[in-house]
Parts: structure tokens; sequence; C-alpha cells
């Protein structure tokens, strides 16, 4: 496990995340070899640098000790907002991963959001 994650995070080579390829999944049912499938057969969308992240994933700890005093004093477990003063929810749907310009109109890394249904990149798709 700790091999795997040097690997995630520092690259085969140590120099920085692992090249990476992006694809979605067809949720359409898919001839495969000779038998139907549901999904399954993968498209590839971007170039990409590491590995995608969940997005609830969070820098602070979700929930903070909070002391209530009123009569006497008890403690109270609160959530906690990000340093955006947002509050991500515990779980979600969704990715975040950083991918290739495709256009080729800029050099740097561009984060892109996509769920099962749901894909939100910063730049227009070509289209099949």
């Amino acid at each position: 496990m700790k091999r795997i994650i040097e690997l995630r995070d520092h690259g085969v080579d140590g120099a920085g995340p692992m090249h990476t390829y992006t694809y979605a999944e067809n949720m359409v049912p898919t001839i495969v070899k000779g038998h139907t499938v549901m999904g399954g057969k993968f498209t590839f969308m971007f170039d990409s640098v590491g590995y995608g992240f969940p997005y609830a994933t969070q820098f602070t700890n979700p929930m903070k000790l909070e002391r209530v005093y009123n009569s006497s004093a008890y403690w109270f477990v609160m959530p906690q907002a990000e340093p955006n003063l947002l509050f991500p929810p515990s779980s979600a749907m969704g990715t975040w991963v950083l991918v290739a310009d495709p256009t080729g109109k800029s050099k740097e890394l561009l984060p892109i959001y996509c769920e099962p249904n749901v894909l939100v990149v910063p730049f227009k798709l070509p289209l099949d």
C-alpha cells in the first residue's frame, strides 16, 4: 500500500504525478466479445496527470468540537467549514481530474469535474 501511495503522489521516476489517461464508461448496453454487458466499454476522453479525487474530499476535518456554556459546559461535535467558508457534502458522486488541454490552447493542466451522468470541462469537446 505504501508503494502504491508513493507512486500515486510522485510517479514512477519520482519527478511528480504520473501521466494518466481519463476514460468515460459507456452506460448503454453493449455487445462485447459475443455477449451483452451493461456498461463496461470505455471511451478515451483526456490525457491527465495523477488520479482523480472524490468531490467531497476536504482539506480540513469536516467536524470540530465546540464548547457551549449554559448552566454547565457541554461539548458538541459541529460541522466545520472549509477555508473558503463552504461546507462540502460528506459524500458525492463526482470526481475532480487534472487534464491536459485537448484544444492545445493552453499548456496548463485544467481541472474537470465528472459524475456518472455529468462531465464538466473548461473547453469544448469535439463531438463524434
